[in-house]
């Protein structure tokens, strides 16, 4: 394995209003050294800058990276680029696609189409199924931007290993190095495809880190063994694993006309006393960008907000966001919009739609899209209920609603989603369509469609 090309995020709207996209360039257990690389695309040639590196004990497994902006590009228009040597050898590439300066009107052309997936084991998709199925979707739903929510690598699998083994940090940074790299390089027509397709954010989840992360977890042994400290070795390997991989911001927003969408980290700043998820400063983001909605709203997060407490269950399995004391907080913020939030998550194995209504007659869409490939067949193919109210337990100066809607959407098995958004009228409409993970070479078929209109799309 060399070099990959992965579109990255845009940049957010507070710090350059243009919202240029990004492109990761990875050059994995290969030290590029000296070697001019530059970027090749249709606007010309951009040249690489310093690396940065990360680098285990053993001396082979390492990570050098670095992320470019690209601008000068034309609103919504696809770009090919690669990756070349000093000779004009082409070492890697991908494809990208910007930004469009307004919303599609309906019957005018493509809508702006998104990708939604989650819970990606590699060790269960040893024939790039999931890549492949994503590259036999049809062209007229291909992402523009792909929301990647959790679960992107289990680092804390196969289970019986780390639940019966010891590791020192050397072999976590080996082991957990490896899972990134068999993930990251899987092609052709394999999740790397996928990756290169369309530019991506990520948000973490538990197999981030590990089941339960950051508490102890009965089956990985690391994380409550008392000799040592290797709870925190793999919070602190994992977290700079996940950051040069995936991405640094834990809160990251870009707009499409009235449409707003925000990727929230909901693990990395966990307090182990289930107090908080997120940082004080995201949850400043989370305000702003709330409070600033001039439309419809979409939020990315890593478990589900229409949601229960887990409870004391939470000690053995995972704590779900509800048994945080700072969701009362973040309930406290979306029950005061104005506007349509749609919640874009994964993690629970199964795809679902749920929506309510709050008091202030706005409305809150849950689709949940989980699992791409499923870790284990223990805990998968059974399908959950929402809660019969939202929030599910009182929050102080929030009214319960009680008018929570599932559509017809009860599916289990391996799949992602796309989402289309175009204007009809002054009104912003979402197609939701559910996509199977299947094997060989059909052509790719939805297994649930729906059209969900999301209020209008300016504030008057």
């Amino acid at each position: 394995m060399t070099y990959v090309l992965v579109p990255g995020a845009f940049e957010d709207p507070e710090v350059n209003s243009w919202m240029p996209p990004t492109v990761w360039v990875g050059s994995i257990n290969n030290d590029p050294g000296a070697a001019r690389l530059t970027l090749d695309f249709e606007l010309g040639q951009q040249e690489l800058g310093p690396w940065t590196t990360w680098a285990a004990q053993d001396g082979f497994h390492r990570l050098d990276y670095q992320r470019l902006t690209l601008t000068g590009l034309v609103s919504r228009t696809t770009y090919t680029l690669r990756l070349l040597d000093d000779q004009g050898r082409q070492l890697a590439d991908a494809l990208i696609t910007t930004l469009p300066d307004r919303l599609p009107l309906r019957g005018e052309g493509k809508p702006f189409t998104i990708f939604l997936g989650s819970c990606f084991f590699v060790g269960r998709d040893p024939g790039g199924t999931v890549g492949s199925s994503f590259l036999r979707s049809p062209t007229a739903v291909q992402p523009e931007v792909k929301f990647l929510c959790g679960d992107q690598v289990y680092l804390d699998a196969p289970w019986k290993h780390y639940a019966f083994t010891r590791h020192s940090v050397a072999e976590l940074e080996s082991e957990l190095f490896e899972k990134y790299a068999t993930t990251w390089g899987q092609t052709p027509r394999g999740f790397q495809d996928l990756l290169k397709r369309g530019v991506n954010y990520f948000s973490p989840d538990d197999h981030e880190y590990w089941n339960n992360a950051p508490d102890r977890a009965p089956l990985v042994r690391d994380s409550y063994w008392p000799v040592g400290n290797r709870r925190a070795d793999w919070l602190r390997i994992a977290r700079e694993l996940f950051q040069a991989f995936q991405t640094p911001d834990a809160a990251s927003s870009f707009t499409v006309g009235p449409l707003s969408f925000l990727n929230l980290d909901t693990r990395s700043d966990r307090r182990a006393d289930q107090s908080i998820f997120i940082t004080a400063e995201s949850f400043r983001k989370v305000e702003r960008w709330i409070t600033g909605l001039r439309g419809p709203g979409v939020m990315v997060v890593g478990q589900p907000i229409l949601a229960s407490k887990t409870g004391v269950k939470g000690h053995l399995v995972d704590w779900g966001l509800p048994d945080y004391t700072q969701y009362g907080d973040l309930i406290r913020l979306i029950a005061g919009t104005r506007h349509t939030i749609v919640i874009l998550t994964g993690d629970v194995h199964f795809g679902r739609i749920a929506t309510c209504t709050l008091a202030s007659g706005a409305q809150i869409i849950e689709v949940i899209s989980s699992p791409m490939a499923l870790v284990d067949d223990a805990v998968g193919h059974q399908w959950g209920e929402p809660p019969k109210s939202f929030p599910d337990f009182d929050v102080p100066l929030v009214v319960r609603s009680r008018q929570i809607q599932v559509r017809d959407f009860k599916y289990s098995e391996n799949h992602f989603m796309t989402l289309e958004f175009l204007l009809d009228g002054a009104t912003v409409v979402m197609t939701v369509k559910a996509w199977p993970v299947i094997g060989g070479w059909p052509a790719l078929n939805p297994v649930f469609t729906a059209e969900i209109n999301l209020g209008i799309g300016v504030t008057p």
